[in-house]
């Protein structure tokens, strides 16, 4: 049995696009958080159960996400 997996590291709102800042800029903070929902389930998944967001250009989004999550 394995414990949860802590990431110190995500950026739960880019997805590997060219210019992921652009691409939250343009789309605003309220579709951000969508994909980041999502990418937030995807690291459950996995075996994660902890992240520490490092999104620099967001200040509310990551409690939102959290907030979902703990919503289930």
């Amino acid at each position: 049995m394995l414990p949860g997996l802590i990431d110190m590291h995500v950026h739960l709102v880019w997805a590997g696009s060219p210019d992921p800042t652009t691409l939250v800029e343009r789309e605003g903070e309220q579709l951000t958080t969508v994909p980041a929902a999502a990418h937030a389930h995807l690291q459950v998944r996995a075996g994660v159960t902890t992240v520490r967001e490092l999104a620099g250009n967001a200040d509310t989004f990551p409690l939102a996400v959290a907030t979902a999550v703990d919503r289930g």
